[in-house]
């Protein structure tokens, strides 16, 4: 509807039947339009793609086309000006799958791109004032306030061709007026460069929406460690080859990923129960502070609709490579912070009980926790029971509450 009433007339399938309209990827290009001054003599292209939850074709395989679009545009020098995400203000509700699609906005295109991404709420015809209101209010404050704050817009589509031309309006407005070249930068999907890459990547975080919904109560366990020190290692190991956890995504490039926050779901060893461990993005990165990727952890941690309040930590593993110098950062703080209760585990790659001798007699972080009788443990890699052997000493520890924990976090 929204394209139709743009362009003043019916090209794009609407439907009110069940079935979806909108089936496969759809692109309308407009030339020399005088929708904006900004298209005298420029192409606008419409991209309109099929919904989430589709009924006859899976997440996964919807967002594989639209990224190869995307990609296929970026390599065409193309910039996406605007992401329109339309929800309906009534009668339905935030359910467990709208509210992911927020978290999928930001893991899709990126924090720094959330700018980009213009919040549309629908189907205001037969809603109530009233009720309007109170959902827009809680939208602003609540569902949608983290994107907001990250520079999304919110608009009103009231399906008129009137409002749309707003909407398209604003997008183009602040296109046309940003002089700090930032709609070059590719959206966080248009930088993975290989179909393989692109795949993996829709799939961890779609599985990852799968798995967590409100008022979910884990038992977690927190992962900390310089970046490139094995902790996707380290997790591929706890889990095993077989194991629906498996693979965590490495990086074995010289330049540092995105940072990110990843969760999985690692059965113990006799398969009695199961832990949840948090990946927390590397410290000591070359292009983020330590003060940023702690932000990006007690956000993650504090969303509701990941943790409920009943969940709570068991425990931190910190992953330390001795055979590199000591680099002070906010880990370091977080593991050695006395005030914690929850067990604590320093776990030292690429090392052997046999060797390393003298480095772990000078490494200060082996130091502190010896003070602190903070067990230090080996981890040599592509060993599960090496792996497991770090864990252990945090599996009958006294776990604290998640709000404990992150009243522990650095973040200054």
């Amino acid at each position: 509807m929204f394209i139709n009433l743009l362009l003043g007339k019916s090209i794009a399938p609407v439907s009110d039947k069940i079935d979806p309209c909108t089936t496969q990827l759809n692109y309308y290009a407009i030339v020399n339009s005088n929708l904006h001054p900004i298209l005298k003599g420029r192409r606008l292209v419409l991209l309109d793609t099929p919904g989430f939850q589709n009924t006859y074709e899976d997440d996964t395989e919807m967002l594989r086309k639209v990224a190869t679009w995307l990609s296929a545009s970026y390599q065409a020098k193309m910039k996406v000006a605007g992401i329109i995400y339309v929800f309906p203000i009534y009668p339905g509700k935030m359910n467990h799958h709208e509210r992911s699609n927020i978290e999928l906005l930001k893991e899709l295109f990126g924090e720094d791109s959330l700018f980009r991404v213009f919040l549309t709420t629908s189907r205001w015809k037969n809603c109530p004032a009233d009720v309007g209101a109170l959902r827009e209010d809680e939208l602003v404050n609540r569902h949608w306030k983290s994107l907001l704050k990250a520079g999304a817009s919110m608009y009103r589509f009231t399906e008129d061709s009137a409002c749309v031309r707003g909407i398209l309006s604003a997008i183009l407005d602040r296109f046309d007026a940003d002089k700090s070249n930032r709609y070059s930068a590719p959206l966080q999907i248009q930088r993975k460069s290989a179909a393989k890459e692109t795949f993996r990547f829709l799939s961890r975080i779609l599985n990852r929406r799968k798995r967590y919904r409100y008022a979910d109560k884990h038992t977690i366990v927190i992962l900390l460690g310089e970046t490139g020190v094995g902790k996707s290692h380290f997790i591929n190991d706890l889990a095993g080859e077989d194991s629906p956890a498996c693979p965590a995504l490495i990086n074995n490039g010289l330049v540092q990923a995105d940072p990110y926050v990843d969760v999985f779901e690692v059965p113990t060893e006799d398969g009695a129960s199961t832990l949840t461990f948090v990946e927390c993005p590397g410290y000591n990165d070359a292009n983020k502070s330590d003060t940023y990727i702690c932000g990006l952890v007690y956000n993650f941690l504090k969303d509701p609709f990941r943790f409920s309040n009943e969940s709570h930590v068991l425990g931190i593993v910190y992953l330390e490579d001795i055979r590199n110098p000591f680099i002070p950062n906010r880990g370091h703080v977080i593991l050695a912070n006395e005030g914690l209760k929850c067990g604590r585990v320093l776990g030292l790659t690429n090392s052997r009980p046999d060797q390393h001798g003298r480095m772990l007699e000078q490494d200060p972080l082996v130091q502190k926790a010896q003070e602190q009788r903070i067990p230090v443990k080996h981890y040599p890699y592509n060993s599960k029971d090496y792996a497991w052997d770090v864990v252990r000493p945090v599996l009958n520890s006294v776990p604290v509450s998640l709000k404990a924990f992150m009243s522990c976090i650095p973040r200054k």
